[in-house]
């Protein structure tokens, strides 16, 4: 079996076609490649075309077209992409050739033939098609979240791609550089056949979160600490572009700021010169009516977001940015640091150092248990546990393009993605959802 393409079409040829003999067919003038690796006993054929497949938008003519084609041995089931990049069986074992639509010119994608896959989602204009389930990785930083070690998170990010996870989540700041190099490390062969998208993010040159409005950009952002900043995430990542760069706190004040036209023209520098492909915001801790104006612009096309059954404030006015612009939206603590996952209780202790025991000081256990105990008089056959009530809930709004949990454990992972795989919540329990939002803000001032 092998992966062929006639102009912008994709599709499967026979198996047992020698894939020397189908690179052949490709010809010298397509700027292709085929080739084969197994993964978790699966053969997987890849299929990889370079230049210019989606005349619809000239600026990606340099990126890859990726194409994944999957034979399942059990029952020799062929699993090929549809034109929405979903992964499906054919209605024989020698499928017409499909087409594939032209959005797909920037395809990012780690299919498996498993116990669950992860649906794809677009990111906003990027062109990417990333995994709506995506890998938060605070937690491997290892310097504010404890009782983790590096092995426990390399594992973590080994079954995040077995599973079909192609979003990952990253930043500077995270143990100073340290979850870039561990995804760097673990990653290194999905980032080099663009298999992965990871995302990293520029930490406040004065460090304070969130951004203030009365702090000087040159405190902030001045463009020799985003250059700074870049290159040391290109180091760490062991990369030659950051795939997408994100501002780590925001305040649209400084776009008054003077300073601000000497940073902004570097990044556009930076994005020029192919060392950052695509430019994001990550939103100040519930205040997305804080960057409303900076998004406006074309060179942001992203921004991450909190978002979660308790926080409900994105739905005001950025998601419906997202559906003008478009805009690609990355959803962080969907589980509220933990609230959100019925495992907070009056009497948790956290490990010494960790940052938690400050975000839940005093009474905020208990009301945290009190809350989730509420939403647990939820739960269903059809919804089982909060954690899977919890992604479910930020997976069923069409503006969200992934959700990052912070997943420290191979656990998690698997009990994260079987919570995706089940797809939106009712109506029904969308609408009784409601009345449990929740207006705080518990993270140091």
């Amino acid at each position: 079996m092998a992966g062929v393409v006639h102009g912008e079409d994709v599709g499967v040829v026979e198996r047992g076609c020698d894939l020397d003999l189908a690179q052949e067919t490709l010809g010298p003038d397509r700027g292709a490649e085929i080739r084969s690796q197994h993964l978790d006993g699966d053969l997987a054929v890849v299929l990889q075309v370079f230049g210019e497949m989606d005349r619809r938008h000239p600026p990606l003519a340099q990126r890859a077209l990726q194409a994944v084609a999957v034979a399942q041995r059990f029952g020799e089931a062929l699993v090929v992409p549809d034109h929405r990049g979903n992964m499906r069986p054919p209605p024989t074992a020698r499928p017409p050739t499909r087409h594939w639509a032209g959005g797909a010119s920037q395809v990012a994608t780690c299919s498996r033939v498993s116990q669950h896959r992860v649906k794809p989602r677009t990111l906003g204009s990027t062109g990417y098609l990333i995994s709506e389930l995506g890998f938060g990785g605070w937690g491997l930083g290892g310097s504010q979240w404890r009782g983790v070690e590096d092995g426990q998170g390399r594992d973590a990010l080994r079954k995040a791609v077995d599973r079909g996870v192609t979003f990952f989540d990253t930043a500077l700041a995270y143990g100073d550089g340290h979850s870039e190099r561990l995804m760097g490390q673990v990653l290194k062969p999905e980032l080099h056949a663009g298999r992965v998208i990871v995302a990293t993010k520029v930490p406040p040159r004065n460090e304070e979160w969130p951004g203030r409005a009365g702090a000087a950009l040159a405190d902030v952002f001045p463009a020799q600490h985003l250059i700074a900043s870049t290159e040391q995430s290109l180091e760490n990542l062991g990369v030659d572009a950051l795939q997408i760069q994100q501002l780590h706190v925001w305040n649209d004040a400084w776009l008054d700021d003077p300073d601000w036209a000497a940073s902004y023209d570097l990044m556009v520098r930076l994005k020029k010169e192919g060392k950052v492909l695509h430019w994001g915001i990550s939103i100040n801790d519930h205040a997305p009516e804080t960057a409303l104006r900076v998004l406006g612009d074309p060179l942001f096309e992203t921004a991450q977001v909190i978002y979660n059954i308790y926080d409900r404030s994105p739905e005001r006015a950025l998601f419906k940015l997202a559906k003008t612009k478009p805009l690609g939206v990355i959803v962080r603590v969907p589980f509220d640091e933990g609230a959100l996952t019925g495992q907070i209780r009056s009497d948790t202790v956290f490990p010494a150092g960790d940052w938690r025991a400050e975000y839940f000081a005093g009474d905020r256990r208990a009301e945290a248990e009190r809350r989730g105990r509420a939403l647990a008089q939820l739960l269903d056959d059809q919804v089982q546990t909060l954690p899977e009530l919890a992604l479910r809930f930020c997976l069923s709004s069409p503006q969200v393009s992934t959700v990052i949990p912070g997943m420290r454990r191979a656990a998690h992972v698997q009990q994260n993605v079987a919570a995706a795989e089940k797809g939106k919540l009712s109506p029904g329990m969308l609408s009784t959802l409601e009345s449990h939002a929740w207006e705080k803000n518990w993270y140091p001032a």
